[in-house]
């Protein structure tokens, strides 16, 4: 089940929520649409597919910034 119709009625976005699809946790976000002030819809996107997609790209970016930090 999504939330977009809540982002919708609302209009306040949802930024790397948890949402259960298919059996997976998936990182998504919902923006609200707006036009002339008002909201006219939603949409969304998914940047991880599942958690373990998002702990090999955070465990990616820490080992970056580490060699970064040691070239300074």
């Amino acid at each position: 089940n999504s939330r977009m119709h809540i982002v919708a009625e609302s209009g306040k976005e949802e930024i790397a929520d948890l949402q259960f699809i298919r059996g997976n946790y998936m990182i998504a976000n919902r923006i609200p649409i707006f036009s002339d002030g008002e909201v006219i819809g939603a949409f969304g996107t998914v940047f991880f597919r599942d958690t373990k997609e998002w702990m090999q790209m955070n465990s990616h970016v820490k080992s970056m910034l580490t060699k970064i930090q040691n070239y300074i």
